[in-house]
């Protein structure tokens, strides 16, 4: 069965409406940071960017409300005319570093059965 225009129309006219209430948002990144979650992204099995982002996010908004982190710390003046402030950001983690650079990772550390029990009481 072919569509006939009215069908056509009222597709595109759905797929319209459907892209304008989606919440696309452009952001500065740095591009080590950018490059590092294009990576945690690809990996298998992969996700989309913008999920990984939106997870991240909401780890670090639920650490915030905890107030298991600080944004006071990393705020400074900026000669913006938009803002006050800006945030520096802190180092993107080492082991991201290695693994968008192409490094393998390294091998969790053997542990001598002394070290494993080193923290374990007897109940």
């Amino acid at each position: 069965m072919s569509q006939t225009p009215k069908d056509d129309g009222e597709r595109q006219a759905k797929e319209s409406a459907r892209q304008a209430a989606r919440n696309r948002v452009v952001l500065d990144l740095d591009p080590t940071l950018e490059a590092v979650l294009k990576l945690l992204a690809n990996q298998s099995p992969s996700v989309p960017l913008s999920n990984l982002v939106a997870f991240l996010t909401v780890i670090g908004l639920h650490q915030l409300a905890e107030g298991r982190i600080s944004l006071e710390w990393a705020r400074h003046p900026t000669r913006a005319l938009r803002f006050d402030q800006r945030l520096t950001l802190p180092p993107i983690p080492e082991r991201y570093l290695r693994l968008l650079n192409g490094e393998p990772e390294p091998l969790p550390a053997e542990k001598s059965a002394a070290d494993l029990l080193k923290d374990w009481r007897p109940r």
